[in-house]
């Protein structure tokens, strides 16, 4: 895997972008390999995760226990904290749970309208309600510089330390990046958060943005999807985004797509990225790519399952609820990785 030097993002892009570059690596999920952190049918794990790479924890949300998230370890798959305290409109309560996101003392969880942050052992710290000019969610969260941040038309929203929310951007509309609802995906690493829906943009505490290419084989999976939707469903045009907790960002393709595209990593400072390949996208259907842990992919899958509906014996996959979380090792399959760069520690204007 390609360690990258501590750009603090950034140093992104500076001038090095004319627009997307041919991968340079091919990583292969190697499917048979690696470890289950957790394979329980009790669990009912949702597609949203966030990982603590310093401390080696995965964030998930239980549908089983629908109002809790809940820190496990990716070392022996023990569950090592929960954090909410109910229904309800109050501080560390939810009404519902829609994103997720690690801090480096704890986590934050949405609702929706607010963001609830809990320290590691259960502490609340806070909750908070994002303000700024217009409606603006909590659909997607990320931490930071470890303050709480939201994707807003045209740039982020982040909470400073006095407790006033900061926006940062042009606060022009960003054609392709930023859609108001779950669709819109959301990571930050350091000083910079990225915003994706159809296209993806970086935007740094410094005041800085840029659009940064997807690659191109990760916009030809969500290509293909798409057109194989029949209207008036919109299906969402990427499966997420995340980093890699070394600086690359992590372009999941459409969950769902057929090809045997899983996804690209980005160098966001010279725009070299490696693309991730499911070697058996036939069964695709049964697992979802949610990110990166150190050198391998962190894999959520459940199984087909026989259900009587109306009588009839049915084979039924249930693609919102997953038991099982695995990592699989990415192996090479060509090419050349790409090479360590540095950055200014800015987002250049």
């Amino acid at each position: 895997m390609t360690t990258y030097s501590s750009m603090a993002l950034a140093g992104l892009l500076a001038g090095v972008l004319g627009g997307p570059l041919e991968a340079q690596e091919r990583l292969v999920i190697d499917l048979d390999s690696g470890r289950e952190i957790v394979n329980d049918w009790t669990y009912g794990f949702r597609p949203f995760v966030a990982t603590n790479h310093e401390d080696g924890l995965l964030f998930v949300f239980d549908a089983s226990d629908p109002l809790v998230a809940m820190a496990i370890s990716l070392d022996d798959g023990t569950v090592v904290g929960t954090y909410g305290l109910g229904e309800g409109e109050g501080p560390g309560e939810l009404r519902q749970l829609t994103d997720v996101a690690a801090t480096t003392d704890g986590v934050l969880v949405s609702d929706g309208t607010r963001i609830n942050h809990w320290r590691l052992d259960g502490t609340l710290v806070g909750s908070y309600r994002p303000s700024a000019r217009g409606a603006v969610s909590t659909w997607r969260i990320c931490s930071l510089s470890d303050q709480p941040a939201v994707p807003m038309p045209g740039g982020i929203l982040v909470r400073e330390t006095n407790g006033s929310w900061e926006a940062i951007g042009p606060g022009q509309s960003r054609s392709g990046a930023y859609n108001g609802s779950s669709a819109t995906h959301f990571t930050c690493f350091d000083d910079v958060a990225y915003v994706l829906y159809e296209s993806l943009w970086a935007y740094g505490l410094d005041g800085g943005d840029r659009r940064i290419p997807i690659p191109t084989e990760v916009e030809e999976a969500s290509r293909r999807w798409r057109e194989s939707i029949k209207p008036p469903a919109r299906p969402f045009p990427y499966g997420g985004v995340t980093h890699d907790g070394e600086g690359g960002v992590f372009v999941i393709a459409p969950h769902m797509g057929r090809g045997d595209v899983a996804g690209g990593i980005i160098d966001p400072a010279t725009g070299c990225y490696q693309v991730i390949i499911d070697p058996d996208p036939r069964s695709r259907r049964l697992r979802r790519v949610e990110g990166m842990y150190r050198d391998s992919v962190i894999v959520t899958g459940t199984e087909v399952t026989e259900r009587v509906i109306n009588g009839v014996r049915t084979r039924v996959i249930d693609p919102g609820s997953s038991h099982m979380i695995a990592l699989r090792p990415l192996r090479p399959d060509g090419g050349e990785p790409c090479t360590a760069k540095g950055g200014s520690g800015e987002v250049p204007d």
